[in-house]
């Protein structure tokens, strides 16, 4: 077996000029103007073949963004982090796969995902903010030998975790809506052609 790994990294620096926020003000949406944002982070991938039929996939990032000048209304929003833009990333998904005498296949993957604390609005509301969570998927697949069916057991979300996914204020109260509780399931797929 010869090692395989690949290796890819980036860097960035992002300069916005009015970006656009779609926020939920009283009974509707308005669309509100950043006047100046900006940011800069590094990506990096690393894959891996070291043994027969395993392999390894890692990447993470980090990034730093935030409002430069942002004025809604009379409230001043500069400073602030912008929505969604976790300070940073990581994940690693390891993954076996053998072929039998027969020529049938198996396949096995786990996922781990782990995203920092993000705010899910422009004003950084703290009581609706994501939390810093850590998301476990995997998958066991077994392919018959002539590749035409498939049947594969999956997980998501195995460790159960609690997050509020997207949030924002509204006139009576803050909204939030909820992750994807634990899933699991069965699938198969038949390729006819």
């Amino acid at each position: 077996l010869t090692t395989k790994i690949r290796l890819n990294v980036a860097a960035y620096y992002i300069d916005y000029k009015d970006k656009q926020e779609l926020l939920f003000a009283g009974l509707t949406n308005v669309i509100a103007n950043a006047e100046k944002s900006s940011g800069y982070g590094g990506e990096l991938e690393f894959s891996a073949i070291l043994v027969k039929g395993f392999q390894i996939d890692v990447s993470g990032g980090a990034q730093q963004m935030k409002y430069d000048e942002f004025l809604f209304g009379d409230i001043d929003l500069s400073g602030n982090e912008l929505a969604k833009a976790p300070s940073y990333t990581f994940s690693i998904s390891p993954q076996y796969g053998t072929t039998f005498d027969n020529g049938s296949r198996l396949s096995m993957r786990v996922d781990f995902n782990h995203s920092a604390k993000s705010y899910n609005d422009i004003f950084n509301t703290e009581t609706i903010s994501r939390k810093a969570v850590t998301l476990i998927n995997a998958r066991v697949g077994y392919r018959l030998k002539d590749g035409r069916y498939t049947i594969g057991l999956w997980g998501k979300n195995l460790s159960d975790q609690v997050y509020f996914g997207h949030g924002f204020q509204g006139l009576i109260g803050d909204f939030v809506s909820l992750n994807q509780a634990r899933t699991m399931g069965l699938d198969f797929r038949a390729n006819f052609f």
